[in-house]
């Protein structure tokens, strides 16, 4: 406003004169189911407060950030008074088995109540490419007919199609180029004429707040939006996937990380000094660098500018930490049993186990067992794990290794192990901690459990690894300590875990975690086929992810399940998940399930570059379901079918 008050004066008239519409958002353009519920709050509250101070008026329409949606999101902007957000159809459509003519028109939301109007991302990308000079007028205007012709004849007079949702800065504004393209008379002169083009085509233009009240019969209803295999929707094609924002680009892990510990910082601040007013200012900064931008065609100045701005907000809450009221800042990471430092740890021979009973050795295989967990290791597999019990489960393993020839289907022919790590280089190599034997290991027992690690690194190009292994009360934990020499990775996955098929019901397999709001979002996986680890293209490494905001994976059946714990401030990370019904030689009704979960991926934008050590920790309980359970009052999670 102080920039351009002219601008905001002629805004504010036009909109209410009905000339215009202004459409919300939040303050940051952040990807909200990859933020936790508490951030997305505030990023909405400081959004509404610059609207009211600009304005002295709050939309009832929203615009989703990077249209990137998941099914927490229409209850979180319920709480703000939004009534409808505008998100992508064609994002929408996948894996919906819903009428042509629900393009067309406004849907309502079941679980929320909340209103859709549909944006179309094919549309937009028409339009973009015309305004460009790559289309002509007449193929636009074409295209629009189709449309035209279509939504009338499903709906009559009552059909609405939106021209264009996406970003103004494309038009007339390119970033380190020299010129511009087509148009030569410019891009918004040319977009002006093709909107005149529709008007004299006997088009009507319409703003968003005059479709919803032109509304005369009831609007259809959804179930959900959301669905297995895309939990997370993103406009435009699967290229432009979650994982974008998450691990792949400049730096995208480690200014996650780094935001997950402000984050912690600021809630660790709020809880211990009982007065939020403290860390207003933090707050605003931290969702305004959990913005999308740094993340994606991340250019030195804005590396440069999230670097300065970002150490400045942590040493700011590292002074309210230290500051009276406040205890110091609590340890990033999942913390290992007391008494466990280097000098507790010693070389384990084959021919003195300390306690057989809690380690034993046969052939390759190596069994830790005790705290109710029992866990047996591949040695000439780089420590895979073989074989995973936990007593509070009963006695079938739940993780480990599929071997090899137990699926009819060929393609599923080979080992499929678990706990190990899947590192592709920029040029394309793929290479595996499988590949490593194990000849030295050490041993650690404390009161509080029993560990095991290699004593020598794995070696991989570019990368060192040391795995440790801890099972202590009911629980696993794996600790990757990396070691990186000039790593140019395009795709590092690690802590993969794959589910038995022979321990679980097919019929009621689901998954569950939080993305972005309070409850988690609970998946079916019957009848399914999900492969989010797979490659869009050479240049894409990943076809999508899972949000899990809260750091907390469940995997399992109705009975059943597999609970994984990471911190995201020690590092961050998100989960790819692989599902496939396959028959094997025994078991017809069998499936092949797995999680990896991803530190970096690569899009077409830019490459990971690392160099020091990097540490990661997961924890794996599991849990059987009670009688008592089914029909507890506790609060359940988000179903979607």
């Amino acid at each position: 406003h102080s920039l351009r008050p002219q601008y905001i004066e002629r805004l504010q008239s036009a909109w209410a004169s009905g000339a215009c519409e202004v459409i919300g958002s939040s303050y940051s353009q952040a990807i909200s189911p990859l933020l936790p519920v508490a951030a997305n709050r505030w990023n909405l509250a400081f959004g509404q407060e610059v609207f009211d101070n600009l304005f002295r008026r709050i939309p009832k329409i929203t615009y989703l950030n990077e249209q990137v949606y998941s099914e927490s999101l229409p209850i979180l902007y319920q709480e703000f008074g939004v009534e409808t957000i505008v998100f992508d159809w064609m994002s929408a459509i996948i894996d919906n088995d819903w009428p042509v003519e629900y393009r067309y028109q406004v849907i309502r939301h079941a679980p929320s109540d909340m209103q859709f109007l549909w944006s179309d991302s094919i549309a937009f990308q028409k339009l973009q490419r015309t305004v460009w000079g790559e289309i002509e007028v007449a193929e636009w205007l074409q295209f629009i007919r189709a449309h035209q012709q279509v939504a009338h004849e499903r709906l009559g007079d009552r059909g609405n199609f939106c021209l264009y949702a996406s970003d103004a800065e494309i038009f007339d504004y390119y970033p380190g180029r020299l010129t511009t393209s087509g148009a030569p008379q410019g891009h918004f002169a040319r977009l002006q004429h093709l909107l005149n083009s529709i008007i004299k085509d006997g088009g009507n233009l319409l703003t968003p707040g005059a479709i919803l009240a032109g509304q005369t019969r009831t609007i259809p209803t959804v179930a959900g939006v959301a669905t297995a295999g895309y939990p997370v929707r993103t406009k435009k094609q699967d290229k432009y996937n979650i994982t974008r924002w998450a691990v792949t680009g400049r730096e995208a892990t480690k200014m996650n990380t780094q935001c997950y510990q402000l984050y912690e910082t600021i809630q660790q601040i709020d809880t211990e000094q009982q007065n939020p007013a403290v860390t207003g200012g933090l707050k605003k900064e931290l969702v305004s660098l959990w913005g999308s931008d740094f993340r994606t065609h991340t250019t030195d100045e804005k590396y440069e500018a999230f670097r300065n701005r970002m150490g400045k907000a942590l040493a700011d809450g590292n002074l309210l930490v230290s500051g009276p009221g406040c205890s110091k800042i609590k340890s990033r990471g999942i913390n290992a049993p007391a008494g466990t430092g280097e000098n507790h740890w010693t070389l384990l021979s084959d021919s003195e186990l300390t306690d057989p009973v809690a380690i034993s050795r046969q052939g390759r295989r190596i069994t830790l067992s005790g705290n109710g967990v029992q866990l047996t290791l591949l040695k000439n597999k780089g420590l895979a794990v073989e074989s995973l019990v936990f007593s509070a489960s009963g006695k079938k393993p739940l993780i480990g290794t599929i071997p090899h020839g137990y699926f009819a289907d060929i393609s599923l022919g080979s080992d499929l192990y678990s706990g190990h790590l899947l590192l592709v280089t920029k040029e394309g190599r793929q290479y595996t901690d499988l590949s490593c034997p194990v000849d030295s290991l050490e041993t650690c027992q404390t009161q509080g459990g029993l560990g095991l690690r290699n004593r020598s690194p794995m070696v991989l190009p570019g990368l060192s690894i040391v795995k440790t292994f801890w099972i202590r009360n009911q629980q696993l934990v794996l600790v990757y300590d990396l070691y990186a020499d000039n790593l140019t990775p395009a795709s590092l996955r690690l802590a993969i875990w794959t589910l038995l098929p022979w321990s679980f019901d097919r019929n009621t397999l689901f998954y569950q975690c939080c993305q972005g709001g309070d409850k988690p979002e609970k998946y079916n996986l019957s009848l399914k086929n999900i492969q989010q680890d797979i490659p869009v293209s050479p240049m894409v490494t990943a076809r999508h992810c899972i949000g899990n905001t809260s750091g907390t994976l469940r995997l399992g059946d109705a009975n059943t399940w597999i609970e994984i714990q990471n911190v995201a401030s020690e590092l961050y990370c998100v989960p790819l998940l692989h599902y496939e019904e396959s028959p094997s030689w025994k078991q017809v009704n069998s499936f092949f399930k797995r999680v990896y979960y991803s530190i970096c991926e690569r899009d077409d934008v830019a490459s990971v570059f690392w160099k020091g050590h990097l540490r990661i920790s997961f924890v794996l309980t599991a849990c059987q379901m009670k009688k008592t359970d089914k029909t507890s009052g506790q609060s359940q999670p988000m179903d979607r079918f």
